[in-house]
């Protein structure tokens, strides 16, 4: 198990390839990764203290600019939705790592030890401030973790050298709580140090990458993929910032925002880019960014289930070693859909609707499925596109 700290995670970008490697190594099974408890909630709070003071300053600056502007209706601010920030920074993080829990005894010992300025506990500044409860409970939940799991090796990361030194000597009592696992704790300062232990870097021929990712089965699971991160919804009235774009009717193309996908049906690989290569435990795996257009059922406001298209780019992770069987891979991270932008992407949205059959009992374009002129369709984007970025309600 490799256990982060907080500080070690704050140092990283998520999209980062130190990130992505981690991923990697947790959704192989080379390695469980884990973050305990306390330093999990320090990472959200962090988060959502950034996304509250933003919002104040920008309630500040607009207050400010309706007080000085001499005409139109006063510009509104939408209403600060913290607890939203707080699952969406769970969710990110989640992606990265599991939790690991703190148990009650180790949260009456942090406090303990914090009350009676005991390592990894300290006091600052002038008034001998005590400080240090939640670096106690992230310590001692990754060794009572290591006592639980005897056949686990425990690879502790954090570069928070003042508190937890850097692994060489320890103060007595944070040496006593190591009595127990010592063989099998291992403290690192770095991520580096740790992702280096188990991803060796390696030649991968681009080429050979992208053949293993035009196998069949990858365009199938891309779609499925697609139509899971992004389904449909029990109303068309959701934010802007959750829809995404996508284009309807390729003879005769027109782009709009959709709020999910009924299905995935296909897609095909456009580009392959930034192709590396990782010999992880016995086999060699590729990373490499990819962008398909998919094609599926989209949900649109005002519509029933129309054929579109979206552009997708994601990061994966496969093994050239099993293409034989499928190429089996995991997504490492992704960018929201956007609606394809170049006539070739139209050309392959045109190919591959006119290679499948419509798993419904009329064509989704004929009038009775709520085809629009290009007038209506004008006026119709310029409705659902107001009243700060909401759309209407079918």
């Amino acid at each position: 198990m490799i256990i982060l700290d907080a500080c070690t995670v704050e140092g990283m970008s998520l999209q980062g390839s130190s990130a992505e490697l981690l991923r990697a190594l947790r959704e192989i099974g080379i390695q469980r990764v884990g973050i305990p408890w306390p330093a999990m909630q320090e990472l959200i709070a962090h988060k959502a203290m950034e996304y509250r003071d933003a919002h104040t300053s920008a309630l500040s600056a607009l207050n400010q600019l309706n007080r000085r502007t001499p005409w139109g209706e006063p510009q509104q601010l939408p209403e600060i939705r913290l607890e939203d920030a707080r699952e969406h920074w769970l969710d990110e993080f989640g992606k990265l790592a599991e939790v690991i829990p703190v148990s009650p005894d180790v949260l009456q010992q942090s406090m303990f030890r914090e009350a009676n300025v005991l390592p990894p506990c300290k006091t600052v500044g002038a008034k001998k401030t005590k400080i240090g409860g939640r670096d106690a409970a992230i310590w001692l939940s990754a060794i009572e973790f290591a006592e639980r799991n005897e056949e686990e090796t425990i690879y502790f990361v954090s570069g928070n050298t003042n508190d937890f030194t850097d692994g060489t000597e320890y103060p007595e009592l944070m040496a006593q709580d190591l009595r127990m696992v010592r063989d099998r704790f291992v403290h690192l300062t770095a991520l580096d140090d740790v992702v280096s232990r188990f991803a060796k870097p390696c030649e991968v021929d681009a080429t050979e990458a992208e053949e293993a990712l035009r196998h069949p089965g990858a365009a199938t699971a891309i779609s499925d993929a697609l139509a899971l991160a992004y389904p449909r919804q029990r109303s068309n009235r959701i934010p802007r910032s959750s829809q995404f774009g996508v284009m309807v009717d390729p003879a005769d193309p027109w782009r709009v925002r959709a709020v999910g996908w009924w299905m995935g049906l296909t897609a095909q690989l456009t580009a392959v880019d930034k192709v590396q290569g990782y010999q992880i435990g016995w086999h060699k795996w590729c990373m490499s960014t990819t962008r398909w257009l998919v094609v599926g059922l989209a949900q649109i406001a005002g519509r029933g289930p129309t054929m579109a298209a979206s552009t997708w780019e994601v990061r994966l992770l496969f093994s050239l070693a099993e293409r034989e069987d499928g190429t089996p891979f995991t997504i490492l991270r992704s960018f929201k859909p956007e609606a394809p932008s170049t006539d070739h992407d139209v050309n392959i949205f045109e190919a591959l609707v006119a290679n499948m059959p419509v798993p419904f009992d009329a064509d989704p374009f004929t009038e009775d499925k709520l085809e629009l002129t290009r007038l209506e369709r004008d006026l119709w984007l310029d409705v659902t596109t107001a009243k700060d970025g909401w759309a209407e309600q079918p």
